[in-house]
């Protein structure tokens, strides 16, 4: 198995076509281009430790479902993903996440509740075409 370091694999992923958002450690961040000036983190990353893994982030905004428990809004986010997980994607956790106030750091605007998907890939070829099929997955339920 070769091993990749997170330079080589953030420059192979760019001369395949995406966008990087952010490089952490041993996890590279793929970026979503909403406008031709304007990129977002999309909640697809790759980890590269060995063996390299697609890790994706499913969302759901509790503002838009407000009578709902944060049960609920935890399978909503696993509904998203159902498509991944009968491609061999798994549950590695939930967590919800307060979105704060950029203004006001004390102040909560609202909060996301997350599931994280990951799957394990052999080679570069397998990493591109799971990258491609996570990005094209509605990943999350935001407001309208």
């Amino acid at each position: 198995m070769t091993t990749h370091t997170p330079s080589d694999l953030k420059k192979a992923l760019i001369a395949r076509g995406f966008d990087v958002y952010s490089t952490k450690g041993g996890v590279i961040a793929l970026a979503e281009r909403v406008r031709e000036n304007l990129i977002m983190e999309s909640g697809v990353a790759v980890s590269v430790l060995e063996p390299l893994q697609v890790r994706v982030s499913l969302r759901v905004q509790a503002s838009r479902f407000p009578d709902e428990s944060s049960d609920d809004l935890v399978s909503r986010a696993r509904a998203l993903g159902a498509t991944l997980v009968a491609a061999g994607y798994a549950e590695e956790s939930t967590a919800a996440r307060a979105v704060a106030d950029p203004s006001d750091p004390t102040r909560t605007l609202d909060t996301w509740y997350e599931v994280l998907l990951t799957r394990a890939v052999a080679d570069i070829d397998m990493l591109e075409g799971e990258l491609k099929r996570c990005l094209a997955t509605d990943r999350s339920l935001a407001a309208d």
